[in-house]
């Protein structure tokens, strides 16, 4: 978990230093963290240790290595525990599991946050990598048309607040 710990805190000084930026023409209030599989490891992470944002997404966050590591399993929870921003959280039926982003998205729930939590039906595109679930690759290109209304609509709404 060292490599994503590092990716998470390269992903808030990244966010740091663009805000810091004279001629940023960022709104500090309206601003979100979105990650897809281990993006979706890293926002966990960043999303718990920063102030900077408005709202969390997380798409099928570690669901590749959910059932794989107890480490990831618990460090994930823990981080997820300590989010108080409205987090969208979405998986498809068929990826390795679901269990990444009920998990989660209940933690950050229970904790405080608002929360949504969407299971896409399965999907197949026919363009994933050998050995992954089909589901997995809901979040890409060829399934964007599933998953973006829904992304957009939670955005929308929660950093209109």
């Amino acid at each position: 978990m060292a490599r994503q710990q590092a990716e998470a805190n390269d992903v808030n000084a990244a966010v740091e230093y663009l805000l810091a930026r004279p001629e940023s023409a960022i709104d500090k209030k309206r601003i979100a963290v979105v990650g897809y599989s281990f993006g979706g490891i890293v926002t966990t992470l960043a999303a718990s240790r920063s102030t900077q944002y408005a709202a969390v997404v997380l798409q099928a966050p570690g669901a590749l290595n959910w059932n794989r590591s107890d480490e990831m399993r618990k460090t994930l929870l823990e981080a997820a525990a300590k989010i108080r921003l409205p987090t969208f959280c979405a998986v498809a039926e068929n990826d390795a599991t679901t269990e990444s982003a009920r998990e989660l998205c209940a933690a950050a729930n229970r904790n405080g946050a608002r929360t949504a939590l969407k299971i896409y039906r399965p999907f197949t595109s026919g363009q994933g990598r050998p050995g992954n679930p089909p589901g997995h690759n809901l979040f890409n290109r060829f399934g964007m048309n599933i998953w973006a209304k829904d992304l957009l609509a939670f955005l929308e709404d929660e950093l209109r607040k």
